[in-house]
């Protein structure tokens, strides 16, 4: 058995069941941030020149680039250490807060750092109806046809760097999966009004014509709030869900609002607060161009941001978000780097190359015009 003990002194030791090596010293914690971030200081000049596999044929021997490229961006908050936020915007003030009883409410605030998570992948188109995502029935439900399965999935994550270049990185690692823009380039998002404008940006930026997707369980999400102002039990607000997301899947998005819109008008007559209804309804009206799922299923395409949410789960939160824990910004970015090399499969090959990039920066770049003189 192996136990870690951590020494006042900053070191830690091992304990082994060897009676003649009793203790053996490890690294010191600031000399594991070292080795943390030197391991990860070429992960960025990694992938530029790092190719993907071309999606495979399918079944029916048609070509794979057919086949749909999916993007998708999103972002998560970490806790940080004080010399890890950002810079507070003028006017706006989040210093450090006074010590509370109630520390787990008050430390959230200017505390967290953004960090941009973004995924590429490649699908198969799975053709799909509106039954198969809100089924009305036992029958619809049990005949659902599964959804587009992601494949060849490259994530990427950074606390240093802002929405910005990562969108930019998230387009040209999409570049070098489709140069000649061959497929049908699926970008899904939340909404965030930032990232839908750095998106539209890089695609015309990058030349290709990108399919903008809202995630549909955000939609839902809005939706609930609506049903909290239109209907006061749980069966009412389950029953104007169903309806009202199946007529998103079946009919243009415009007709749903019109609908909501008049329900929020007759409401406010009455006399009866409906905040959440008119969320809905501006959220809807302000996303309505990207509403298209009649067209997605239809053509089989994704409608959801499962993908990002989970990479933002297991690469992010599973590791910097455990309890306690505050990161330096040069630890939390290495880190990232690291698990998001690891959880595309590409580590081997990353070592390889960050060790001869090392072998250049200690030996060749030194004494390369020794060996010349010799020469």
């Amino acid at each position: 058995m192996i136990v870690i003990l951590s020494a006042p002194s900053g070191h830690i030791w091992r304990k082994t069941d060897n009676p003649l090596i009793r203790y053996t010293d490890l690294p010191t914690r600031p000399q594991l941030m070292q080795i943390t971030t030197g391991a990860a200081q070429d992960v960025r000049d990694f992938y530029p020149q790092h190719s993907v596999p071309a999606p495979a044929a399918r079944p029916s021997g048609e070509a794979g680039p057919r086949d749909l490229l999916v993007l998708s961006i999103d972002a998560t908050g970490i806790n940080m250490i004080d010399s890890g936020l950002r810079e507070t915007p003028p006017g706006r003030d989040h210093g450090p807060q006074p010590p509370s009883a109630q520390l787990s409410c008050r430390e959230r605030t200017g505390r967290t750092r953004m960090a941009v998570v973004t995924a590429v992948y490649d699908a198969a188109p799975a053709v799909r109806g509106p039954a198969d995502i809100m089924p009305t029935g036992a029958i619809e439900r049990a005949g659902r046809r599964p959804g587009p399965k992601a494949v060849n999935r490259e994530v990427d994550a950074s606390i240093i760097d802002s929405t910005a270049p990562m969108t930019t990185r998230l387009f040209d690692r999409a570049q070098q999966r489709d140069p000649q823009h061959l497929r049908r380039w699926i970008v899904l998002v939340d909404g965030n009004n930032h990232q839908i404008d750095r998106i539209n940006a890089e695609a015309h930026a990058h030349g290709v014509r990108i399919n903008l997707i809202l995630d549909f369980v955000h939609v839902l999400e809005y939706l609930w709030k609506a049903a909290e102002d239109l209907h006061p039990t749980q069966p009412g607000r389950a029953a104007f869900i169903a309806r009202t997301a199946r007529d998103l899947l079946e009919h243009h998005p415009a007709r749903v609002i019109a609908d909501l819109t008049s329900q929020h008008e007759a409401l406010a007559q009455a006399g009866t607060p409906a905040s959440g209804l008119k969320r809905c309804i501006d959220y809807l009206t302000a996303k309505q161009p990207y509403l298209i799922y009649r067209i997605a299923l239809a053509m089989g395409w994704p409608i959801a941001t499962g993908v990002i949410e989970g990479t933002c789960r297991y690469l992010v939160k599973d590791r910097l978000a455990i309890t306690g824990a505050r990161w330096s910004l040069p630890g939390a970015e290495a880190v990232l780097l690291l698990r998001a090399v690891i959880t595309n499969g590409d580590f081997p090959t990353y070592w390889k190359f960050h060790l001869e990039k090392e072998h250049q920066r200690t030996h060749t770049s030194r004494y390369q015009h020794q060996y010349d003189l010799a020469a």
